[in-house]
C-alpha cells in the first residue's frame, strides 16, 4: 500500500454517505440536480469534458525522485542532453 503524504490526509473530502446527506437536505435527488438548481443555464455544458489525465501526487514524486537519481549520476557522463517536448526528432539529429 501507498503512503500518503499529509497533502492527501488534509484533502480527503467528502464520501458517498456525505452526498446523500446533503443532497437530501437541500431536497436534491443528484448532484447534477444541485448544480442545475444554483448555477446560471449558460455556464452549464451537457458535453462530457475531455481532460487529459495527470499524475498523483504520490506519481509525481516517484518521477521527480527517479529524475533527481538520474541528475546524481550525470556527473559520470560525458555529455547530458536535454530534449523538448515534441522535438526528439530535432534533437537526435543534432546529436548524430
Amino acid at each position: 500500500m501507498e503512503k500518503f503524504s499529509q497533502f492527501t490526509y488534509r484533502h480527503i473530502g467528502s464520501n458517498f454517505k456525505d452526498h446523500q446527506v446533503m443532497l437530501k437536505e437541500l431536497e436534491c435527488n443528484s448532484l447534477n440536480d444541485l448544480l442545475n438548481s444554483i448555477l446560471p443555464k449558460d455556464i452549464l455544458i451537457d458535453d462530457k469534458l475531455e481532460i487529459e489525465s495527470v499524475d498523483t501526487e504520490i506519481e509525481m514524486d516517484k518521477r521527480l525522485s527517479a529524475a533527481k537519481e538520474e541528475m546524481n549520476q550525470s556527473n559520470g557522463f560525458d555529455y547530458s542532453v536535454v530534449n523538448e517536448e515534441g522535438q526528439l526528432d530535432c534533437t537526435v539529429d543534432r546529436i548524430v
